[in-house]
């Protein structure tokens, strides 16, 4: 399993109203790791954008459903919103093993922040990557993800991602 480099572009697909200030950045989807031996999985593909002018405080990533799948240390790490940037993606293992991968995830990863108390700049310049590792057995599935989070004068908020995880029934999705 690879890093997941990306071109990203800032926006909206979502139906949410205005006044939530985080966004997911694109449609709905499915990511998959073929199951490990360890039964830990990192993911790192689901981002949202902070739509306001408002510093906003993550305390608590949760998945909506789960068959089978247990969160393990969820993170915050920010990339660039415009250009080339790099998501931490999918790994065997959690914490991950980057040996012989591209540093550009392994700093991405070493710079993330812990949940709960993880703070996601204000306005659309950077992405928050939401990074996790999962405990489960072939065939499991979880998902989306939900962000309870708050903004810098303590309205509270809850973003749902949009996308849903399964480890693969065998070496491959």
């Amino acid at each position: 399993m690879g890093a997941l480099l990306a071109t990203l572009a800032a926006g909206c697909g979502s139906d949410e109203p205005h006044t939530a200030p985080l966004r997911p950045p694109g449609d709905s989807a499915e990511q998959c790791a073929p199951a490990s031996d360890s039964r830990l999985v990192t993911f790192g593909v689901d981002v949202a954008s902070n739509g306001s002018s408002r510093r906003l405080t993550v305390d608590r990533v949760t998945f909506k459903t789960s068959h089978g799948m247990t969160l393990v240390k969820p993170l915050v790490a920010t990339v660039p919103s415009r250009g080339a940037g790099t998501l931490v993606g999918t790994w065997d293992g959690y914490p991950p093993d980057f040996s012989g991968s591209d540093d550009a995830v392994r700093k991405v990863f070493d710079g993330a922040q812990k949940v709960p108390g993880a703070v996601i700049p204000a306005g659309r310049s950077h992405l928050a990557n939401f990074v996790f590792g999962v405990r489960a057995a072939r065939g499991a599935s979880a998902g989306p993800l939900m962000v309870d989070y708050h903004d810098n004068k303590g309205t509270k908020f809850r973003w749902t991602g949009n996308i849903t995880y399964r480890i693969a029934t065998g070496a491959s999705c």
